[in-house]
């Protein structure tokens, strides 16, 4: 067998037991982090971390069954260790359970039932949060629940959730459990996240780990690490000092749940991150992209496994209980969200605004939305090119008098685009010069979309479902959405043909 000895200076911030308790420093009993548990995806192909507390200096000996290397690391003066322990790739339909060890000081804590394969993060607000079930009056449930939950019984698909807690400073615990997918362990996972994990364990045909780390009502600056806010004056000034005496909001302040709910899962080897967020910021159309970027950018850091990917969700169509059709603050947002892609490298958006929900703020169809983002995640992480992971997108657009000729990047090489109610396609306006906009009659004409309307001869501008929340039916064949946009950076419009209005 080959030995390797690592002498290392790993300091972590607790000086806690998972209980709380004070623990005398030469006395440490062996622990592992929280993270490292029996039943637990490994992330294949890149070095997973093994890490804990024990007595200071002592040694630390781990041991694994899916290769002969012996690891022994040591100590630091705080009790802190940590060592990295290769992992080979997953194989296609290898679901072989392995096990691991550590021994400390005579005692050992083995961890069995491992699997090596694919692991991603899933975190955000209530949208990645809502559970499979119903949980009333909050939200209804995934669509047909009952037959969901009751199907979910996929033993290479393993689930941790992250209890929910904040924290004034990072933590090195947390409370949660991994378990292997069945209908019993599903019904209060987030549906978002046990969708795409399905898709991928199916699409794969390896095992999958999903860990889930999310709050309703949480806001992008409370998943934020402290430092990084402080690094920005304006988000000193805006999402610090405005709540930093406020004890009423110390779960939507700053840090509080970067602390308790990212930060202890920093050394977890993963694949990935998935976002639902972004309610909470509605109102941040001016400043959202750079904080999201910030936050991202503070992960990456924090997990120090080079440009992780980090998928999200844009906002479904939503009326804000504001029946005004014309109602237009959550397209800026949307807007915002997708100018993260701009700013942030390997970052990925599915498009939502085919969905119907419009007096949901919790959707229910989230079939759909793991669906995209795991049709995303397989495009762009596992070479499965023949899928189409993206919706139609604006390409071009010329003006020609009173016409306006929109060309598409259709999401695929061959793709085409359609209506999936074989309808015009709806939602686009039209303005001139006076920043009044009408809505313009629609024709699809290869990747280009005519539009025409006779109150606007000289068109300048064109908006196409930049509204909170209007319902598309224009998609490429693949049935994904168009993104919307518009062409002007105007900031007050007025729309004529309010049909809301009598």
């Amino acid at each position: 067998m080959k030995f390797i000895n690592i002498s290392i200076a790993f300091l972590l911030s607790a000086t806690v037991n998972k209980a709380g308790c004070q623990q005398n420093k030469q006395t440490q009993e062996l622990i592992l982090a929280d993270a490292l548990q029996s039943h637990m995806v490994i992330q294949q192909a890149k070095p997973f971390t093994v890490w804990g507390k024990a007595t200071p200096k002592s040694s630390i000996t781990i041991k694994q069954d899916w290769n002969k290397e012996i690891l022994i690391v040591t100590a630091d003066e705080d009790g802190n260790w940590s060592g990295k322990v290769p992992m080979p790739p997953a194989r296609t339909g290898d679901f072989t359970p392995h096990q691991l060890t550590v021994s400390n000081n005579g005692k050992t804590i083995a961890l069995t039932d491992l699997l090596i394969g694919e692991t991603w993060l899933c975190t955000g607000q209530s949208n990645m949060n809502m559970s499979m079930e119903p949980n009333l009056p909050y939200h209804e449930g995934v669509y047909d629940f009952e037959n969901e939950i009751a199907a979910a019984d996929y033993p290479a698909l393993r689930i941790i959730r992250v209890e929910i807690a904040g924290s004034e400073t990072p933590q090195e615990n947390f409370v949660g459990k991994w378990n292997q997918c069945t209908p019993a362990t599903v019904r209060t996972f987030g549906g978002v996240a046990y969708y795409f994990g399905r898709k991928l364990l199916t699409e794969l045909n390896i095992p999958i780990g999903i860990v889930l780390s999310a709050y309703g009502g949480s806001s992008c600056q409370s998943w934020t690490r402290e430092e990084d806010l402080l690094a920005n004056p304006n988000f000193k000034k805006r999402y610090w000092d405005r709540f930093e005496n406020d004890s009423a909001k110390k779960f939507i302040r700053s840090r509080m749940l970067y602390n308790s709910m990212i930060h202890p899962l920093r050394h977890l080897s993963i694949r990935g991150f998935l976002w639902y967020q972004g309610e909470s910021n509605a109102g941040d159309k001016a400043m959202y992209a750079e904080l999201n970027s910030t936050m991202v950018k503070g992960w990456r850091n924090a997990f120090d496994q080079g440009n992780l990917p980090f998928y999200f969700v844009q906002m479904t169509p939503y009326n804000w209980k504001k029946p005004d059709y014309y109602e237009d603050n959550y397209a800026y947002f949307r807007e915002a969200q997708e100018n993260v892609l701009t700013i942030t490298p390997n970052t990925g958006m599915i498009v939502t605004m085919d969905n119907d929900e419009v007096t949901r703020i919790h959707p229910r169809n989230k079939v759909e939305f793991g669906k995209r983002l795991a049709n995303l995640a397989l495009y762009r992480d596992y070479n499965h090119k023949e899928l189409v992971a993206q919706g139609p997108k604006i390409k071009e657009v010329n003006f020609n008098g009173e016409e306006v000729k929109i060309t598409w990047d259709i999401g695929s090489e061959n793709g085409k685009l359609i209506t999936k109610n074989n309808e015009a396609p709806q939602h686009f306006y039209v303005a001139g010069s006076d920043k009044v906009f009408y809505k313009a009659e629609a024709k699809i004409k290869g990747n280009t979309i005519i539009l025409d309307c006779d109150k606007v001869k000289k068109p300048v501008a064109v908006r196409y479902a930049f509204l909170n929340f209007p319902v598309t039916n224009l998609s490429n064949d693949a049935g994904l959405p168009a993104l919307p946009f518009r062409t002007d950076d105007w900031p007050e419009v007025t729309y004529n043909d309010n049909p809301l209005k009598k």
